[in-house]
């Protein structure tokens, strides 16, 4: 005897050529992904980042030695202009 065979939309058995072809194959290979491989840069990486984070730690300790050594005067107009900034004048209409 020969197998069932289908004709297009037909049905062989009372199932779909495609149920029995899907049924029948196996499933498709899936790519694998690729093996880890050890960080073989993971030191000199992580000591670059500390060499950038040490160099970002003196410019802002700069800023802040600049900061420290700015005149009095200049702290409290920049305290005056921040307060007028935040608090609206009542004399102004919203």
């Amino acid at each position: 005897m020969s197998a069932p065979s289908c004709s297009v939309g037909g049905e062989v058995g009372g199932e779909t050529c495609s149920a029995l072809a899907k049924s029948s194959l196996p499933p498709p290979p899936r790519p694998k992904s690729p093996p880890e491989y050890p960080d073989l840069y993971g030191k000199r990486r992580e000591a670059a980042r500390v060499q950038m984070l040490e160099r970002e730690i003196g410019f802002l300790e700069g800023e802040i030695k600049f900061i420290q050594g700015v005149q009095p005067a200049s702290r409290c107009c920049k305290e005056v202009s921040d307060f007028v900034v935040a608090n609206s004048d009542p004399l102004i209409p919203a």
